[in-house]
């Protein structure tokens, strides 16, 4: 893509319009969304194509055109010794600003939704809550859910902020506690994972 220049000592791009073409394309395929995030939660921080076609069921010709765009819109990187080969996912490649330089919680909160939405068709609770409302109010439930554990907000006052009921605004939020513990176990999401008022470890 013309434009979308990366920084060779950082691995963050320079274009902040290159950043949101990228991200609005990851997150407008079911896919690719579902390669990126099986990268991204990979239990030793890289993955192979057949370990992603195990773990997604995307098919085979799809993941490599998938990992080939990944790589191109830096938002993976390839290693090229020795077959197969492996690719790492590179978080700071989602960001509009260096990615070192975000707030954990900004950091959190980008990784946090993409894994989200590439839960869509697996967990019922997301799948049914985009369906009712869209990218748009899951995006805003994700940041009441990171306040809701920062211990500045409520179920009630997030129920209420968002126009919801209670008993779907507790679900939501539960389904948010999963992805952040999934987060949570992997090498690459973990190390900008940042919520004060959550114990992992529960």
């Amino acid at each position: 893509m013309a434009g979308n220049t990366t920084s060779s000592a950082t691995g963050e791009r320079s274009n902040p319009i290159a950043t949101i073409r990228s991200l609005a394309a990851l997150i407008d395929s079911d896919h690719r969304v579902r390669v990126y995030t099986a990268l991204l939660l990979a239990e030793d921080g890289e993955s192979t194509p057949k370990e992603i076609r195990d773990t997604t069921a995307v098919p085979r010709a799809t993941i490599y055109d998938d990992l080939g765009w990944l790589v191109e819109e830096s938002l993976a990187t390839r290693s090229d010794t020795g077959r197969p080969y492996r690719y790492r996912a590179t978080p700071e490649g989602l960001s509009f600003s260096p990615w070192q330089s975000m707030a954990p919680r900004e950091r959190t909160y980008y990784l946090a939704l993409v894994v989200a939405l590439a839960r869509n068709k697996e967990n019922e609770t997301i799948g049914t809550f985009l369906d009712r409302h869209g990218v748009e109010t899951l995006a805003d439930a994700l940041e009441f859910t990171l306040t809701r554990l920062d211990g500045r907000t409520t179920l009630r006052s997030m129920a209420r902020t968002l126009d919801l009921p209670v008993v779907e605004t507790e679900a939501i939020f539960q389904a948010f506690i999963g992805v952040l513990n999934d987060m949570d176990q992997s090498p690459i999401a973990s190390q900008s994972l940042d919520v004060p008022g959550y114990d992992f470890t529960n």
